[in-house]
């Protein structure tokens, strides 16, 4: 069930604000038949994308409590039962995303007779709640409270942030899943932020996203260098408000409950290095990044060619979570890669990026990494880059230029572009800020009138 479907908006979302407030208005109930509220919506909201996946989530829920409480009653036990815990998680993870990936890529190095392959679907949601559940149990050994069941099962099954993200720590929503009291102020700025996702995914990724499907469709070869750089634009802009458009939606869904999310972007096309990238890029799984494995295998801190060691094994791995694909994984040691050249001049020689030539670089750089991401096959990627150098400007056979880029996709991609740079900023003025959330709230739905499903992009991972 996507945020930006009519099934959602109309049916699924009225439902659950009328259900819980309507409860709370009358009988005032105490936190926790609140917070089952919230926990059974949010087994539906899941049940009805996955269903029967569902039972390997209820798996992974069952589990990471069963370890969290042990932690928590047998200190001297506690690093046997984080490590279980982790490796069942990574363990589940590992052979729905990945063993497929490892079985053919083994028997290709060791010449074997290739596998027959049965396919395995990947359950919605999966790398997110494993990772929240990853980030629990550590907090859980580095001596943070352990939570109650219920509180627990709301922690990790919350709908807003399930099947996507934000990744939230349990430390950072304690406090709220405990005690909260949704304020009409909390509710409206809940609502610019949902009204501010919802228009970013259905106006602008999927509008630009059209230009994005066909040139990618393509063969390389065929297509100029000019209708190249429109399509790895068009995927830049796309994949930013495609993801950071659900990232809204979901901090604002859980305003509506009074819950405060971490923020998952902040401007990242305005970034002046690749280090300021990945600290505005999915910041959620950033700092995952950074707190759980970064820092546990020195970070920083010993000598610089182990710093570099890091980054590209953390980058690398990076890559790897976003999907079973040697694209994914190249993509993600191309970052690592930048970043240590950057560690370097900044060591070395004190460079500082900064400025206007810096902004443009690093969004230069960070659009041809998209081509890799964006990529099926490593020779697509590479042939797509030559394509883009070579400085041709022929069209595939029997098409113009206005075919993949008819007026109203070049006003959506404009438009993309400069709210990249400039973006648009929440008015003080609530008269104004509601007039904005109607208008923008009015334009998602005419779209979602005229267009067919387009689910999310990071819902592949």
């Amino acid at each position: 069930m996507l945020f930006s479907s009519n099934l959602f908006l109309f049916l699924f979302l009225p439902i659950i604000l009328l259900v819980y407030f309507g409860i709370n208005k009358i009988v005032k109930p105490p936190i926790l038949i609140s917070n089952l509220i919230l926990i059974i919506f949010s087994f539906f909201f899941y049940l009805w994308g996955s269903g029967l996946f569902t039972a390997i989530f209820l798996a992974s829920i069952f589990i990471n409590y069963l370890f969290g409480r042990l932690m928590a009653k047998h200190a001297r036990l506690k690093k046997i039962f984080l490590f279980l815990g982790i490796t069942a998680n990574l363990c589940l993870l590992g052979y729905f995303k990945y063993f497929n990936f490892f079985c053919q890529q083994i028997s290709t190095w060791l010449h074997l007779t290739p596998p027959t392959i049965v396919p395995i679907f990947l359950p919605i949601g999966i790398s997110f709640y494993s990772f929240m559940a990853i980030s629990y149990l550590v907090d859980v050994y580095r001596q943070q409270k352990s939570a109650n069941f219920i509180d627990f099962v709301l922690y990790l099954s919350f709908f807003p942030h399930l099947v996507a993200g934000p990744i939230v720590r349990y430390q950072e929503i304690a406090e709220e899943i405990k005690k909260r009291q949704p304020s009409i102020d909390q509710f409206f700025e809940g609502l610019w932020r949902f009204s501010l996702g919802l228009s970013k995914k259905v106006i602008i990724a999927n509008s630009v996203g059209q230009l994005t499907d066909k040139v990618f469709s393509l063969p390389p070869n065929e297509v100029g260098s000019l209708l190249a750089l429109s399509g790895i634009i068009a995927y830049t802009i796309q994949i930013y408000f495609d993801f950071s458009g659900y990232s809204d939606m979901a901090i604002g869904l859980a305003g509506f409950f009074g819950f405060k999310f971490p923020e998952n972007f902040c401007h990242p096309y305005m970034a002046s290095s690749i280090t300021d990238f990945w600290r505005r890029w999915h910041m959620s799984l950033s700092r995952f990044f950074r707190d759980y494995l970064y820092i546990p295998l020195g970070g920083n801190r010993l000598v610089s060619i182990r710093t570099y060691f890091n980054l590209i094994v953390v980058f690398t791995l990076c890559g790897l979570w976003h999907g079973a694909s040697w694209t994914f994984v190249v993509w993600g040691l191309y970052h690592g890669v930048l970043l240590v050249i950057e560690r370097i001049l900044k060591n070395k020689f004190h460079y500082e990026p900064k400025g206007i030539f810096s902004i443009i670089l690093t969004f230069s750089l960070v659009s041809l990494g998209w081509i890799i991401f964006r990529s099926p096959t490593l020779s697509f990627a590479i042939n797509y880059v030559k394509t883009l150098f070579a400085f041709s400007d022929r069209l595939p056979p029997f098409y113009t230029l206005r075919y993949f880029i008819p007026p109203n996709v070049a006003f959506y991609l404009a438009i993309g572009l400069i709210f990249s740079f400039f973006p648009l900023t929440k008015p003080k003025n609530a008269y104004l800020r509601g007039l904005i959330i109607l208008t923008l709230t009015l334009i998602s739905l005419s779209f979602l009138s005229k267009i067919s499903f387009t689910p999310f992009i990071y819902f592949q991972f």
